[in-house]
């Protein structure tokens, strides 16, 4: 499983995805927001085969525990080099005891409403992106909500109109 990093348009990676659980939410009420950043991003210097797998991770683990009538919003900050994409979710957030160990394979935490997870999504998504010397990190409060991170490397620098 090589990484390949190679020139792609953001949309490749992100519209398929983003398609997939902007249908998923409808069906389950859930507001499913993709920001104008996202939707603008320049090219990017990734593996396109990983990157979804990473996005994917992140969606599913948000659903799962983002109530009805909950929200879950895509979106992205590009700076110079790289950009680093959110998923953010309101939904019922991670524990400050079981936050270190969101990363570990098959740890699930103590709900056992976590049943239909295999417990590796985060593991996985956390492997990808050590493997691809980009980062992840989560931030989450309890009863508020949970922000995923993770950095995408850009193919050329990219300098907003105020630093030309």
């Amino acid at each position: 499983a090589d990484m390949v990093k190679r020139p792609v348009a953001a949309a490749d990676i992100f519209q398929p995805v983003c398609e997939k659980y902007a249908s998923l939410c409808d069906l389950m009420g859930i507001t499913f927001t993709v920001s104008d950043e996202i939707r603008a991003l320049p090219e990017l210097m990734t593996d396109p085969q990983y990157i979804p797998v990473v996005l994917n991770a992140l969606l599913s683990n948000a659903l799962k525990f983002v109530p009805e009538g909950g929200a879950i919003r895509v979106n992205a900050q590009v700076s110079r080099r790289r950009v680093t994409v959110c998923v953010a979710d309101n939904g019922k957030g991670i524990s400050r005891d079981e936050l270190p160990h969101i990363f570990e394979r098959f740890y699930k935490g103590s709900r056992n409403d976590n049943e239909a997870g295999s417990g590796l999504g985060l593991a996985i998504a956390k492997e990808i992106m050590d493997n691809m010397k980009e980062k992840l990190w989560i931030r989450s409060k309890e009863g508020v909500g949970t922000a995923a991170y993770f950095t995408i490397t850009l193919k050329r620098p990219f300098f907003s109109p105020a630093e030309r």
